[in-house]
């Protein structure tokens, strides 16, 4: 799994690529403490480069959230490929997060 951060005006963009799974679990935990610390408006989750997530990636995924939503803030879930968005119809998380 490989995790890039960038920080824009009104988001901060969390990048992911490859199989976000449970061993991404301390390297994303950072990236979201970054993102979190950033005080952006909304914080994205890019996904378009994800071809794998386990339950422990949507775990992580709603940790996110909930810290995000202490302070006011928004998480995005951005392009995620056809497998991913499977997983993510399945676990019913549109009706949690905005996916884009």
């Amino acid at each position: 799994m490989n995790i890039q951060l960038s920080f824009h005006d009104h988001a901060s963009v969390i990048q992911l690529t490859g199989r976000f799974e449970f061993s991404a679990h301390p390297e994303f935990r950072g990236a979201c403490g970054k993102a979190l610390a950033h005080h952006a408006a909304e914080i994205r989750v890019d996904l378009s480069g994800v071809e794998y997530m386990d339950s422990a990636a949507l775990g992580m995924l709603l940790l996110l959230r909930d810290k995000a939503t202490v302070s006011a803030r928004q998480v995005v879930l951005m392009k995620p490929s056809d497998n991913v968005s499977k997983v993510l119809t399945v676990a019913n998380f549109s009706r949690m997060f905005e996916i884009r």
